[in-house]
């Protein structure tokens, strides 16, 4: 049997790779089949590609905000092209899992997105504001959390870590992970400004005997690629380590590197989505800089510390900084409601009566 994707974006961003293989997973044993060509699926284990004469019997629209619209008064071609996969799929074999409806997805986009999901076998999205607003909209969607809390690691995770850092000359014990990224239409933030207090909020935490290092989580095309603006950044702090997962290959795999990292780390500092859901899943807490709902959603339902990230104020965000250093986080309550979500929905687009097992701890 075949789960179809749809929506799929690049295993190039490694939180988009990570919720691949946490599908490849929970499909089990289904065959999981992506359109994307290899190279853009490189970075996720499981996936298989599609082949025409392959036949599906369940369709997944998944991902995580890819009904962007930056044109408010019009729809992007990128939008219109994800809309329409959602128009072509039999409605009753198809559902949505772990998205959340992003701010710009507004007006004639939003209209159009909820007449398409209302179709569907089965919509689950992953913070309150999506599901209000398509409550509101007449679908009849579900609350979960992103579809990585239901991972389950597979490689050695603590070994490719381990090689990076001490290629980095860093000290797993004294290192504060800050994940960065790009912004643009999509995620409005004034990208000087950023720079400006990422690169202070590093010589703080170096002045309070830390090591900040930055973490490298995408790599995929435009200004989803962390590369310029931590270069940006380690261009006004001397000597700042930039740990790259990515250069765990040929010998380790990017998303092992990355949960390794995640998990060694004395903190976290979580500009990216799924720096805060990886940290949580290995039952450490981040601290939290948000910039779009999704993130605010999760620092609010599981009260971590943080800010907006316009809000940062370098100074006053030390102390939260370090007092996350202390807290554990038990994920069992989110891969346990995800695990039985997917199962429920999965079984509804087969048209099975019985929802796949719930995975025991």
């Amino acid at each position: 049997m075949n789960l179809h994707l749809l929506s799929e974006y690049s295993s190039h961003n490694l939180g988009d790779a990570v919720i691949y293989e946490t599908l490849a997973q929970l499909a089990a044993p289904l065959v999981v089949r992506s359109r994307m060509a290899p190279g853009e699926r490189r970075h996720a284990r499981g996936l298989q590609g599609a082949v025409p004469s392959t036949p599906t019997d369940a369709w997944l629209s998944v991902g995580g905000d890819v009904f962007n619209n930056a044109r408010p008064a019009l729809l992007t071609r990128r939008f219109a092209c994800q809309l329409l996969q959602l128009a072509v799929a039999p409605p009753a074999r198809c559902f949505a899992f772990g998205q959340s409806v992003p701010a710009s997805c507004r007006g004639l986009a939003f209209g159009l997105l909820a007449r398409a999901m209302r179709r569907l076998a089965g919509v689950t999205v992953r913070d309150e504001a999506s599901h209000q607003r398509l409550r509101e909209a007449g679908v009849a969607a579900e609350l979960s959390w992103d579809i990585a809390f239901a991972y389950r690691p597979v490689g050695a995770a603590l070994p490719a870590a381990c090689q990076l850092l001490e290629q980095a000359g860093v000290d797993p014990a004294r290192c504060v992970l800050i994940s960065v990224r790009e912004f643009d239409a999509m995620y409005p933030h004034d990208n000087e400004r950023f720079v400006t207090r990422i690169a202070e909020l590093c010589r703080l935490l170096r002045g309070r005997g830390h090591q900040p290092a930055l973490l490298l989580q995408a790599d995929a095309a435009g200004s989803d690629s962390d590369r310029r603006v931590a270069a940006r950044i380690g261009a006004r702090v001397a000597d700042l380590p930039v740990i790259d997962p990515f250069a765990a290959a040929p010998h380790g795999h990017p998303v092992d590197a990355l949960l390794g990292l995640l998990a060694l780390a004395r903190g976290a500092v979580a500009v990216r989505y799924h720096t805060a859901v990886l940290r949580l899943l290995a039952g450490l807490v981040p601290y939290s800089l948000h910039y779009s709902v999704k993130g605010r959603d999760l620092a609010r339902r599981l009260r971590l510390p943080g800010t907006d990230l316009d809000d940062l104020d370098p100074a006053a965000a030390i102390a939260g900084i370090e007092a996350s250093f202390e807290r554990d986080h038990d994920p069992w309550a989110q891969h346990a409601h995800v695990t039985q979500a997917f199962g429920a929905q999965l079984a509804q687009a087969l048209g099975e009566a019985v929802a796949y097992p719930v995975s025991t701890r």
